[in-house]
């Protein structure tokens, strides 16, 4: 009967994880400076493997439309999509990290970032449509990332959607750093 071993490298643990196992320092030097090597990229890579199979599903959706021009497809609608999707998988793991380098415990740093996420999606959104607020409805319903994901969706690559996630992966990223740099 073999024994069950596990490795337990650099990339499989969060900062919680790595606080929690005596690697702590291993998270301090993945710190923000850590952006272009370490766990930072990680999570946004992985999500982003999910996408290899769609240009097979395009290729095949563009040659079997059947439209009166060969591939009638609206390619600017897909790949607006794309990169509307790789733009929120890259705001997920912003707030991921963040809600990681925010708790002690691995289980709380995932529900933290689950419930997180999901405020930014749906909350917010939810939230304004109740129409409780007056004139500020439109300002909290431009807060969340629902309203700016949209546009992605259309094939619509604005400037202020594009600036918003770029904005609020900085946030997420400075605000880890700052929050795992005050553990040291």
């Amino acid at each position: 009967m073999a024994a069950d071993v596990h490795y337990s490298g650099p990339f499989d643990e969060n900062f919680c994880g790595r606080a929690a196992n005596g690697n702590i320092k291993l998270a301090f030097f993945t710190t923000f400076e850590g952006l272009r090597s370490g766990n930072r990229k990680i999570p946004f890579c992985m999500d982003c493997r999910c996408f290899m199979p769609d240009p097979v599903f395009d290729l095949s959706l563009y040659g079997v439309c059947a439209g009166v021009p060969a591939g009638n497809i609206d390619l600017g609608m897909t790949f607006g999509s794309y990169i509307g999707l790789i733009i929120l998988i890259a705001a997920f793991s912003a707030v991921g990290i963040l809600a990681s380098s925010l708790s002690q415990n691995q289980i709380m740093a995932y529900l933290l970032g689950v419930f997180m996420c999901f405020i930014m999606y749906f909350g917010i959104e939810q939230l304004a449509s109740y129409k409780l607020l007056g004139g500020a409805d439109f300002i909290l319903q431009n807060i969340g990332f629902y309203q700016h994901f949209l546009g992605f969706t259309r094939g619509l690559l604005d400037f202020k959607d594009v600036a918003y996630f770029i904005l609020v992966i900085g946030a997420s990223l400075v605000l880890s750093n700052h929050f795992i740099n005050k553990k040291k």
